[in-house]
This record gives structure tokens, C-alpha cells and sequence, in this order.
């Protein structure tokens, strides 16, 4: 549903700036849009006090939406024995400070979820020849599950997606 809200706010916003910018265009070569402009400006004081009210709840939207986005997120991860409520950012925490450590010269970006119950990673990783991947990759999915295990308790298997660069230059 955020999502939704979030790209039915973009839409607004950038058909606003369009309309916006036509105007602007139009104004400096058209004496008629100068004259039709001002027109609507002195006669329909209904209908640029209805763009206020539009603009204001456009506004208010915007906020609304930034004020949920900044929420803490929690994820309820369940096995077999336990349950338990965990932020999103202490999850990230491990997962950064884990990318720090396998790869300290490189900022790695990832995105990180929890759907059905099952966590979902999705990476890009730097330049690594071809014949180093694989192994890596197992490493990683070691590590990774023996953090949510000791950390979360997290016994389920988890979804890595990864990537790598492209060899500089090429």
C-alpha cells in the first residue's frame, strides 16, 4: 500500500512540474497565455483556491508519507520453538558490518527484506574473477546463516540474490 501511495505522489508531483514548466514556456512567447493566465487569475478565485486545497493535500501526503517512512520496522521472525521481534536496522547492522569485514575497501549495496517469514538479500558485489565466485558465494550463505542462527535465531534458510561487477575497463 506505501508503495502505491509513494508512486501515486511521484505522479502528481512530476505532472505538476510538467504543467508547470509548459506554462512557463508558453508565458514569454504568448501574449494570449499571458492574457488568459492573468484572466483566470483576477475572475476564478474558485478554482485557484481548489488548487491551493490540492496542493495543500498533496502536501500533506508528502509529509505523511516521509513521517512512515522514518518509523522503526520490525520483523517477527518465527522457527520452529521460538518467536521473535526484531528491527529491521539491528538485522542490517550485522549484514553491513558483515560486508565491511569481507570486503573493507568496498561499500556494498544490498537490499534487505522479510517476506513469508524468510529473509531475502539482494547484493552487489564488486569486480571478482569468475572462478572465485562460487566460493565466496558458499561462504557467505555459511556465515550469513550461522549470524541469523547465533544473533536471531533464525534457523530457516535465507535468499541470497547476488551480482558482481564488471572487470574495470572493460
Amino acid at each position: 500500500m506505501s508503495h502505491l501511495i509513494h508512486s501515486l505522489i511521484s505522479l502528481i508531483i512530476a505532472l505538476f512540474f510538467l504543467l508547470i514548466g509548459v506554462v512557463g514556456i508558453l508565458i514569454p512567447w504568448s501574449v494570449d497565455v499571458r492574457h488568459v493566465l492573468a484572466q483566470f487569475i483576477f475572475e476564478d478565485s474558485l478554482a485557484i483556491s481548489l488548487f491551493g486545497f490540492a496542493f495543500f493535500i498533496v502536501g500533506v501526503a508528502i509529509a505523511i508519507n516521509i513521517l512512515l517512512g522514518l518509523r522503526k520496522r520490525y520483523y517477527r521472525i518465527s522457527s520452529k520453538d521460538s518467536s521473535t521481534t526484531v528491527e529491521e536496522g539491528v538485522i542490517e547492522e550485522y549484514v553491513t558490518s558483515y560486508w565491511q569485514k569481507v570486503f573493507p575497501e568496498h561499500e556494498i549495496p544490498y537490499q534487505l527484506s522479510l517476506k513469508n517469514n524468510k529473509i531475502h538479500i539482494i547484493v552487489d558485489f564488486p569486480y571478482l574473477p569468475i572462478q572465485e565466485q562460487r566460493p565466496l558465494l558458499e561462504r557467505i550463505r555459511k556465515d550469513l546463516c550461522h549470524i541469523f542462527a547465533k544473533v536471531l535465531g533464525y534457523q530457516d534458510e535465507f535468499f541470497l540474490s547476488a551480482s558482481f561487477q564488471p572487470k574495470n575497463g572493460s
